[in-house]
């Protein structure tokens, strides 16, 4: 008895350090609670294992600590302190922009940032947008300039002043350099844009022989493809034009010119080769002039014409066989143009003026001619160079583009400026005049008056010099 009152001393007096246990239903009230340790009174506790297995884990009690908490700081995160911070150091000022700083500046000295700003613009180059803004406003006058009738327009070229207007720094800039033209236009072709359409006949070969089809053709900067019709559709065929290395005749050449019917197109193999055949031999001729004009627009090195055959062939198609007549204009000039291709000016112009054709080039007879520059035709594009016919590689000033459906020249930079060819009217489709032929002219030597007198009306008042003959 003695010893159960110990033993009962002994577990009341350790049970009363610890907190009691909550009762559970299941629990039963002879059962005595497992101690609960706590971090204070808690020991690390090793497991012990058999031989076979691992090594002891040591099991220890407690909470565990975040690795986002040093282990040193034993001290609770207390909430962010409602108490006055003490003062802290001024920031440094963010940087500041060119534009803040000017305003300041201004604000103590306005004069300084309009000396600045004048000097910033007068050193800085033209954006692309603002040289296209200057060059429509020449463009402009120039169409304004070019509906004047004769006396109007002598009277302006005797009244004008003697410094340009219409001149811009990026003009100055650019004509003070001689290596550079004020304008330049550029060379490239449009690969989706058709350049030639029409009827043409096809050779097919079957077991029963060979036969020619017409079928509708057209020719942009990148193939020539056949159609059933002229509603166009789905080719029923394209030919790469960079694939054509030469061209053979059927027969051979003569007067008639019935030996170029039929032309052959080859290239690298026969898989490359196309017959061709059209009604008219200068029809055909024309085709072949254009294709190699699109194969050099494209840099191909073997294009299907050498420059000898290709003058010849553009000589044929575009001089031979015109008798000449008589070119009269809205602006009222008057032109004759003979059967040897001499284009000499009678009405409208400040002095007499007179150019020699030979179906590729129209070139300037005299000095007062040659100042105005020299026009080149190469089946597709009519060019016009500000620099007289010398030799010499020069840059482009202007360029149209023939589009034999629409009968239509339209300006490469400029798309809005039409010139379209109605009966035997070269008329504006942006109303800047008409020219109206009287006899049998080659069609581009009337569309290169119209570039002359663009380029004469230039210089003109770009040089105040140029008034009237030496």
């Amino acid at each position: 008895s003695c010893c159960l009152e110990t033993v009962a001393e002994t577990s009341s007096s350790s049970s009363s350090d610890l907190p009691e246990p909550t009762p559970t239903p299941s629990s039963s009230s002879q059962s005595t609670p497992e101690p609960i340790s706590t971090p204070e009174t808690s020991k690390p506790e090793t497991q012990t294992t058999s031989d076979d297995d691992p090594a002891p884990v040591e099991k220890r009690a407690g909470p565990v600590l975040s690795l986002d908490v040093p282990v040193e700081s034993k001290e609770p995160l207390s909430p962010r302190s409602t108490s006055k911070s003490p003062r802290k150091s001024p920031r440094k000022s963010p940087r500041r922009s060119p534009r803040q700083e000017e305003s300041e500046v201004q604000l103590r000295d306005p004069s300084a940032v309009i000396a600045a700003r004048s000097k910033e613009k007068s050193s800085r180059r033209m954006t692309v947008q603002e040289k296209e803004k200057a060059e429509q406003a020449v463009l402009t006058k120039l169409n304004s300039i070019s509906n004047l009738s004769g006396e109007d327009f002598s009277s302006m070229i005797a009244s004008r002043p003697t410094f340009n207007p219409l001149k811009d720094d990026w003009i100055t800039s650019l004509s003070s350099s001689q290596s550079t033209p004020v304008r330049s236009v550029s060379l490239s072709i449009d690969e989706s844009k058709i350049y030639r359409s029409g009827f043409l006949k096809k050779q097919n070969s079957s077991m029963f022989g060979k036969s020619m089809k017409s079928l509708w053709w057209t020719m942009d900067g990148e193939k020539l493809s056949c159609f059933q019709g002229e509603t166009g559709g789905i080719p029923l065929k394209s030919y790469n034009i960079s694939d054509f290395k030469s061209t053979s005749w059927q027969g051979k050449s003569g007067p008639d010119l019935s030996a170029y019917s039929i032309v052959t197109l080859s290239g690298k193999n026969d898989r490359h080769k196309l017959v061709l055949g059209a009604d008219e031999p200068i029809e055909l001729i024309r085709w072949v002039i254009a294709l190699d004009t699109l194969q050099n627009y494209k840099e191909i090195d073997d294009s299907v014409l050498n420059p000898l055959d290709k003058h010849r062939f553009l000589k044929t198609a575009f001089k031979d066989n015109f008798k000449g007549g008589e070119i009269k204009s809205s602006y009222e000039e008057e032109w004759t143009y003979t059967k040897d291709g001499l284009l000499k000016s009678s009405a409208g112009v400040p002095f007499p003026l007179a150019f020699r054709w030979d179906g590729e080039m129209l070139i300037g007879v005299d000095k007062n001619s040659t100042l105005f520059g020299s026009g080149k035709w190469n089946g597709v594009s009519l060019i016009w160079y500000d620099e007289a016919a010398n030799g010499m590689i020069t840059t482009p000033t202007m360029r149209f583009d023939w589009n034999e459906n629409d009968r239509e020249y339209s300006d490469a930079t400029e798309r809005s400026q039409v010139w379209k060819w109605t009966r035997h009217f070269l008329a504006s489709k942006f109303g800047a005049g008409e020219w109206i032929v009287e006899g049998n002219i080659p069609e581009p030597v009337v569309m290169f008056l119209q570039m002359l007198r663009v380029s004469r009306l230039r210089k003109m008042i770009d040089d105040p010099n140029i008034s009237g003959p030496d």
